[in-house]
């Protein structure tokens, strides 16, 4: 069990100033990056290395874990009929040891976000790969929305199956 909640973020259209003070908002002492490309054309400072300078500045440590925990995986074993099966990203060894090491970083006193690029957690990885596995291991975590405001996980996919509900309607 983790002393302090895992949380998750993503960027989405925010800058990065308005990032950075919701990270201090949420006390986040390390920001963990599970991007697969950690680069954002269209926003240069979430570019691994201004991002890094930019938490530096803030007081924030930096980590990249996407090659463990990226939605986007290179292992062909991953994919079914082209498409993403995140019951296979968990069953990699390289994904569970990148949860473990995830898990151990969060003990103590340092508090942590994963962080991603879409602003909606319900749409992103963080949720439906690494918050359900985190889930699965009672493992304490929130989803910082698009609004800035804490989630469970729970009321983020209960989100999702509410916006794919409206796919039926009329």
């Amino acid at each position: 069990m983790t002393d302090a909640p895992i949380y998750t973020i993503g960027y989405g259209g925010r800058m990065i100033g308005d990032f950075l003070a919701l990270l201090a908002a949420f006390e986040i002492a390390l920001l963990v990056d599970v991007r697969s490309y950690p680069a954002s054309r269209f926003q240069p400072d979430y570019g691994k290395k201004r991002l890094a300078e930019h938490l530096k500045e803030a007081g924030t440590d930096y980590r990249f874990m996407g090659d463990a925990l990226g939605g986007k995986r290179k292992e062909a074993e991953c994919y079914l009929d082209g498409a993403i099966d995140y019951g296979r990203v968990r069953a990699l060894p390289v994904y569970r040891a990148g949860i473990a090491e995830l898990i151990e970083l969060s003990r103590g006193a340092t508090r942590l976000a994963v962080m991603c690029a879409e602003k909606r957690p319900e749409t992103c990885h963080r949720a439906r790969l690494i918050g359900e596995t985190l889930a699965e291991m009672r493992i304490p975590f929130r989803h910082i929305d698009e609004t800035g405001a804490a989630q469970s996980h729970d009321q983020v996919m209960a989100r999702l199956n509410d916006s794919q509900g409206d796919l039926f309607d009329g």
